[in-house]
């Protein structure tokens, strides 16, 4: 089919602006965003194209060389160091603050809608539906978000911390505004789609039934909130561990996606219940570790990975420790404990401690923990790989030992 054929007309855009910013009860200018109708079959080589994001990568690559020729003429190179971190900042702001929806994203620093036309037409296959339609839902669902961000309320405010707001804030009204004026059809399309996807895109199933008038008090509350975690690392806000190169990779509260329990050593039985999932434990695992110890539960086995790559049972504990459940709709367990039990963040749990003789993390800093946590596929992808190099550093070890067993 001709993708031309799929995309809606100018009087059709107009009417969907037209509808959904009645509802949401706000001032909305048409003039003030562009739509784009892409035919990319990758949201990250779209966002890699943006002139902006480009020109920024350009110029860290300039100063990055400049710094190394500076550095080995043993030449002062601190302004370009903080020069360069400074464009990093700003392009991780630009990255994270892209709203990347499956099939078309909202960039908020450029007032513009995409709708990815090629991936609406092999969804609509998938789900049986009609592209025309599918592509109609994905429109009304990116321009529900710019009406939400760039929308006049009655005090003439728009959403000004929008780039700070949670993915369950943003998702709401852009999920919430289409299920309340599109037609049927469209609606049974959006509701399919939904149970395809990560809570935060159900979320507007708990306010089906609210009015225009309830829905618009939710956004001011919302609107007025200080800020959430889907952008951080900017002033105000705290900085992540680390910062991440895929742009649909979103920052979370660990508290937000994951289940924490406090739990006594005592209570580590395979009778107690609370823990037969598969989850995750903070804490200290010898009375002399450094707190902040990973260990992954198994069933009824109690593990602490260890590096190079291997598991060793354990059931040392000290003192009180956390279980972490995960969500797994959101977060894989086991991208969870890696992510954990990286370096980066085993270093974040000694710098968080407190204590001298038994440093101890507590629960509201292991809560408020920023965690990168990007598409499901992408977890599953890194585990993969993690485990590919453990098993090699495994084989590395065995292949140590059988030296000796062969030569002596």
């Amino acid at each position: 089919m001709n993708t031309q054929t799929l995309t809606p007309t100018e009087q059709q855009e107009l009417d969907l602006i037209d509808q959904i910013s009645k509802f949401a009860q706000l001032k909305f200018d048409p003039n003030c965003i562009t739509i784009e109708y892409s035919d990319s079959s990758s949201e990250e080589k779209y966002i890699e194209s943006l002139p902006e994001i480009r020109e920024i990568k350009d110029m860290i690559g300039r100063i990055r060389k400049k710094n190394e020729e500076l550095k080995k003429a043993e030449k002062d190179t601190n302004g370009f160091e903080k020069e360069w971190k400074y464009l990093e900042k700003d392009l991780y702001k630009k990255l994270t603050s892209i709203i990347v929806d499956p099939l078309g994203i909202y960039v908020s620093w450029k007032k513009s809608v995409v709708v990815f036309v090629k991936k609406c037409e092999t969804t609509a296959e998938r789900l049986n539906c009609s592209a025309t339609d599918l592509v109609l839902k994905v429109l009304a669902h990116e321009l529900s978000h710019a009406i939400s961000h760039l929308g006049e309320d009655k005090a003439g405010k728009i959403w000004d911390n929008f780039d700070y707001a949670t993915t369950e804030d943003v998702e709401l009204f852009a999920q919430l505004y289409p299920y309340k004026i599109l037609a049927p059809a469209l609606v049974d399309i959006l509701e399919k789609l939904a149970d395809t996807q990560s809570p935060p895109y159900r979320a507007y199933e708990l306010h089906k039934r609210k009015t225009s008038d309830e829905i618009y008090d939710l956004l001011i509350g919302i609107r007025k909130k200080k800020g959430g975690l889907r952008m951080s690392g900017v002033e105000g806000y705290p900085p992540p561990v680390i910062v991440p190169k895929n742009p649909r990779t979103k920052w979370c509260k660990l508290k937000d996606v994951a289940d924490i329990r406090t739990i006594t050593p005592d209570k580590m039985t395979p009778n107690n219940t609370t823990i037969i999932q598969k989850g995750i434990v903070v804490g200290r695992v010898w009375a002399t570790a450094t707190s902040g110890i990973i260990a992954m539960y198994y069933g009824t086995d109690f593990f602490e990975k260890n590096p190079p790559g291997y598991l060793r049972q354990t059931r040392n504990l000290h003192s009180i420790y956390y279980f972490v459940v995960s969500n797994k709709w959101i977060v894989d367990p086991d991208y969870l404990f890696e992510i954990l039990n990286s370096p980066m963040y085993r270093t974040e749990f000694a710098e968080t401690a407190t204590g001298y003789t038994m440093p101890v993390i507590k629960k509201i800093d292991l809560e408020d923990l920023l965690i990168p946590v990007p598409p499901m596929q992408d977890q599953e992808t890194i585990v993969a790989e993690i485990n590919k190099y453990e098993n090699q550093a495994h084989q590395a070890l065995q292949n140590r030992e059988d030296v000796f067993t062969t030569h002596l």
